[in-house]
């Protein structure tokens, strides 16, 4: 699975990038990949 925005640059969202699928849609979820989404314990090391 990898991050990603896409969209256009004043209109992007975020998404994922998974094997099943292109791209995946997360911005119903997730608001911004930002410092509080990487520092508020959302993503947990396997």
């Amino acid at each position: 699975m990898k991050l990603i925005r896409f969209g256009s640059p004043d209109h992007d969202q975020t998404g994922v990038l998974l094997d099943v699928s292109p791209r995946f849609d997360d911005s119903a979820f997730v608001a911004d990949y930002d410092e509080r989404f990487f520092g508020g314990g959302v993503i947990k090391n396997q």
